[in-house]
């Protein structure tokens, strides 16, 4: 699962990764706000894992 912790005051986000076997994320990547969709793409077929997250207030 990738996911983030989507915060609309901070323009850099922070994308963490978690495997369906590990017990804590671990972070990817940082990005840019207006790059987060081509980003959470692009890791998406790295990681072969289709199931992402956004969370936030």
């Amino acid at each position: 699962m990738l996911f983030t912790y989507f915060d609309l005051f901070n323009t850099t986000q922070i994308i963490y990764y978690q495997g369906p076997n590990d017990k804590k994320p671990s972070i990817v990547c940082t990005c840019r706000l207006d790059n987060l969709s081509d980003t959470l793409t692009k890791l998406s077929e790295q990681y072969k894992d289709s199931d992402i997250h956004l969370y936030g207030n």
